[in-house]
């Protein structure tokens, strides 16, 4: 292969530093997003546990 069209070939699949900074920094975001998503329906089952268990308080088992 000669020099030039190896150094197309490499400069296709090599993203420049640029283009690579700012991909990583919206995966961030998009983590970012998610744990705060994760961390709302963690609260919320929280909140429904504490709710299920007012519930059922009022039942015994027989001994």
């Amino acid at each position: 292969m000669a020099q030039s069209e190896h150094d197309l070939e490499a400069s296709s699949f090599s993203p420049s530093p640029t283009c690579a900074i700012g991909e990583m920094d919206q995966v961030t975001q998009q983590n970012a997003a998610l744990v705060e998503q994760a961390a709302a329906a963690a609260h919320s089952l929280r909140d429904q546990v504490k709710s299920l268990r007012g519930a059922i308080a009022s039942f015994t088992l027989p001994a």
